[in-house]
């Protein structure tokens, strides 16, 4: 089970991909705030590195604010 973790609830930006209790990619980027902006394209990037399409994604877990792009 391949499961895509968001975190948008401080200025970094951070998605990751976890199977099995072990991280296989992270990253995390602090760009002022640009969440809305650079979420999806951070989410491309790091499928890309991992060579996985969305559609292995099995579940996507988000953090809870607060936060100013999860307020």
């Amino acid at each position: 089970m391949n499961i895509l973790s968001i975190d948008t609830s401080s200025s970094n930006c951070t998605a990751a991909v976890v199977r099995d209790y072990e991280t296989l990619g992270e990253i995390s980027i602090n760009f002022n705030l640009q969440h809305s902006v650079l979420l999806m394209p951070l989410v491309e990037e790091l499928l890309e590195k991992l060579n996985m399409a969305p559609a292995e994604l099995s579940a996507i877990t988000v953090s809870v604010g607060p936060g100013s792009f999860t307020g």
